[in-house]
C-alpha cells in the first residue's frame, strides 16, 4: 500500500522524478529516516549517515555510550557519531560497510573481538562492557558467573564433559566445571565433594592455574579460571570421563577455552604451543598485529584484517582516533 502511495506521490509532487534530498524522500508514505538517509547515500552518493540497528551497536560499543540509544538522547548522540564519522566522498559504501560491519563481526551476542581492526580504540572493549552495549531501556540485567575449570590428566588422557540442560554452550565440550556464586579461593573449591568425587585419595598435584580474561555474553559475564590437575590415577567418576589427551582437539569447544584447549592439543603433539595464534585477552589489546604493522601503526591490522591507512576503512580509524584525541568522550558518557 505505501509503495503504490509513495508512487502516486512522486508523479503527482516530483513531476515523476525520484526524489534525493531526505526531506522529500521523507515527506513519501512509507519513508523513515533511515530510509531516506540509506537512498539518498546509496542511490544518489549524498552525505547522509544511515542508523539502523547495526549501526547503533556499533557506535555504542566503539565509543561506550551509556546513554540509552532508544531515547531521544541516546539518538541524537549516535546520529552525530554516524554523521562525523561519515565518509563524505563514497557516503553509500561506507554506510553498507558500516551495516555490514555489524551485522557480521561485532554481532548482538558473542561479537568477534579478537578479529576485529577497531579492536585497539573500542572504549567498550578496553572497559569490559560490550556485552552491556548499547543500553535499552528496560535491558535484562546482566548475570556474573564464576566457573572453575578442572583441567585434570592421567597418564595421555585427559576429563573432558558435555554440556547439557538448557544452559549456555549447550552440546559444546568443556572441562569439568565447578560453578560458584561469587569468587573461591583453590583451598575451597578443593574441599567440595564434587571435587573430591573426581579426584578420589590419589596423590594429585597441582601444576598450574590460569585467570582467563572476563567473557562477555549478552546477558552474562564469566568469570573462569583453569586449574591444571596431574593425577597418578583416576577415580571410577574420573574414569568415565577420559579420552586421549591426544584426541581432544576433536571436540567442538566454547570460545572462552580455544586458548587452552589448543595448548592441549600442542601438547599432546610434543609441539610447543603457539600461543600467537591465539586470541588476546579482552580489554588487553584483543586481536593481534598483522605481519606489515598493528593498530596505530603506518599500517594497522589484526589477524584476518590489513590495510592501510589511507584506505577507506583506514580513514574511519583515522576519525576515530581523532575524536578519541580530542577527548570527546565525555559528552557520551
Amino acid at each position: 500500500r505505501n509503495l503504490h502511495a509513495a508512487a502516486r506521490e512522486i508523479v503527482g509532487r516530483f513531476g515523476g522524478e525520484f526524489p534525493a534530498e531526505p526531506d522529500a524522500l521523507r515527506s513519501l508514505p512509507g519513508v523513515g529516516d533511515y530510509t531516506a538517509a540509506a537512498v539518498a547515500s546509496m542511490a544518489f552518493g549524498l552525505p547522509y549517515a544511515v542508523l539502523d540497528g547495526n549501526v547503533f551497536r556499533v557506535l555504542a560499543r566503539l565509543f561506550d555510550v551509556e546513554v540509552p540509544v532508544d531515547t531521544g538522547a541516546g539518538r541524537r548522540i549516535c546520529v552525530e557519531l554516524a554523521q562525523s564519522l561519515l565518509d563524505t566522498e563514497r557516503p553509500g559504501t561506507y554506510n553498507q560497510a558500516l551495516m555490514d560491519f555489524g551485522a557480521l563481526l561485532c554481532t548482538p551476542a558473542q561479537p568477534r573481538c579478537g578479529e576485529c581492526p577497531l579492536a585497539g580504540c573500542c572504549l567498550a572493549l578496553a572497559a569490559g562492557t560490550v556485552a552491556l552495549r548499547p543500553v535499552k531501556q528496560g535491558r535484562t540485567k546482566v548475570r556474573e558467573r564464576w566457573f572453575h575449570y578442572l583441567h585434570i590428566s592421567c597418564e595421555g588422557r585427559t576429563l573432558l564433559c558435555r554440556r547439557a540442560g538448557r544452559d549456555i554452550w549447550q552440546g559444546l565440550y568443556e572441562f569439568p566445571l565447578l560453578e560458584t556464586e561469587g569468587p573461591a579461593d583453590f583451598p575451597a573449591l578443593a574441599a567440595r565433594p564434587d571435587f573430591r568425587e573426581l579426584l578420589g585419595d590419589a596423590e594429585w598435584r597441582l601444576v598450574g592455574t590460569v585467570v582467563m580474561p572476563r567473557h562477555q555474553l549478552s546477558h552474562q559475564t564469566i568469570h573462569a579460571t583453569v586449574y591444571r590437575i596431574e593425577t597418578p590415577s583416576l577415580s571410577a567418576a574420573a574414569a568415565a570421563l577420559a579420552v586421549d589427551t591426544a584426541a581432544v582437539g576433536d571436540y567442538a569447544v566454547p570460545r572462552l577455552l580455544v586458548t587452552c584447549w589448543n595448548t592441549t592439543v600442542e601438547k599432546a603433539a610434543g609441539r610447543p604451543a603457539q600461543t600467537d595464534s591465539f586470541p588476546l585477552p579482552v580489554g588487553q589489546g584483543a586481536g593481534r598485529c598483522g605481519e606489515d604493522g598493528c593498530l596505530l601503526s603506518e599500517r594497522v591490522g589484526s589477524g584476518a584484517f590489513s590495510f592501510p591507512v589511507s584506505s577507506p576503512d583506514g580513514k574511519l580509524l583515522s576519525r576515530v582516533l581523532a575524536l578519541r584525541n580530542a577527548r570527546m568522550f565525555g559528552y557520551f558518557r
